[in-house]
């Protein structure tokens, strides 16, 4: 029976990776111009995705029609992306580490829920926002409610069919599997290299690999553990902020002389700065207290993208123009979702609140 939940878990997630893959290819189509690798696209998608549930948990639940309708959007995204075959090349190592992790990750997501927050208001919310649209004064109900995480929106549009009450299992352990996507050829990458020593590697153009190489040990850690089961929001908010560093890394090669686009499956230093900051916004939005990380990483990508050799002037006004007004279309809806849910839009900051009738009384200040 395990077995059968665990290749669930595995399709589930190749699923859920085509529809990020193939919205966020006709997503960076559309802002760029350009021909995205599978990770931009699949990191994109995945912004994408979470700002359109914000947007359409405005006016109804996230319901089955929605997961739909997300399905339907990748499919032009798909087919943009799949048949130039910009499909990255994996090596029979690289298959057999990742397909280790991944099981490895599959099996640990189907562990019982142990984590605490979960049942105090993690699946209370989920299961406000599949029954109905956004619920002005939620937050009074239970003040825990009011917490603005965008990733309840993402696990209640999993919260159907067949991961009825049990998409908690599916979300955390999806983003994990992502990020040892960039982990596993980037570790292979670096020892398979011999020619370069570890003075000038952590100087060169391998900045973005040494640094996906030293976050093993934390990911393994995380695979190893229990908090993959359940409504958890530091595990992706921190795997999103890891995932838009090791884009920030990327765009600072571009500054190398040395620097060279080998393999069509690496992001591109145009394209890493504008990726970086929609994730470094998609973190906030999925726990507030990573904003001043976020936001002290959104200024450097914004700097780095500024500043690009690897762009034309005009290239990067346009690229640098793109990136602000996605970073606005993730952030300012869910500044919208903060005021209808509790009359703040930082709560349980009390900063900028509005007096209206649904406002929470008795906000704090979480950083005092």
């Amino acid at each position: 029976m395990l077995v059968l939940v665990v290749l669930a878990i595995l399709l589930t997630w190749l699923a859920m990776a085509a529809v990020c893959i193939g919205i966020g290819s006709l997503f960076l189509r559309l802002a760029t111009s350009q021909r995205p690798s599978v990770v931009e696209c699949f990191w994109s998608g995945l912004t994408t995705i979470a700002a359109i549930l914000q947007l359409v948990h405005f006016v109804r639940p996230i319901d089955a029609v929605i997961a739909v309708l997300l399905c339907v959007l990748a499919l032009p995204g798909l087919f943009l992306m799949f048949r130039r075959f910009d499909i990255p090349a994996f090596q029979r190592s690289d298959a057999i580490l990742f397909c280790l992790a991944v099981s490895l990750i599959a099996f640990r997501s189907a562990a019982p829920t142990e984590h605490y927050d979960t049942g105090l208001y993690g699946a209370q919310a989920i299961r406000w926002f599949i029954t109905y649209p956004l619920v002005p004064g939620l937050g009074n109900l239970l003040g825990q409610l009011g917490f603005n995480s965008s990733v309840f929106l993402c696990i209640a549009a999993l919260t159907h069919g067949p991961w009825r009450d049990l998409a908690h299992h599916v979300f955390s352990g999806f983003l994990l599997t992502a990020l040892f996507a960039s982990i596993v050829p980037a570790a292979l990458r670096i020892f398979r290299d011999r020619n370069i020593s570890s003075a000038g590697a952590c100087g060169g153009n391998n900045s973005a690999d040494w640094f996906l190489t030293f976050l093993f040990l934390p990911s393994a850690i995380w695979a190893a553990t229990g908090k993959l089961s359940g409504a958890n929001t530091d595990l992706p908010t921190t795997i999103v902020c890891l995932a838009a560093a090791s884009f920030l890394f990327r765009a600072f090669e571009a500054a190398s002389p040395e620097s060279d686009r080998e393999e069509s499956s690496l992001p591109s230093p145009q394209q890493s700065p504008v990726i970086a900051m929609v994730l470094f916004s998609l973190a906030v939005t999925f726990k507030l207290s990573s904003l001043v990380f976020a936001l002290t990483g959104w200024i450097v990508a914004f700097l780095a993208l500024c500043f690009s050799r690897a762009m034309s002037p005009s290239q990067r006004k346009r690229f640098a123009l793109a990136a602000v007004l996605l970073s606005a279309a993730i952030v300012v809806p869910w500044l919208c979702r903060g005021l209808v849910l509790t009359g703040y839009p930082f709560f349980p900051s009390p900063a900028f609140g509005i007096s209206a009738d649904w406002t929470v009384r008795g906000a704090r200040n979480p950083f005092r």
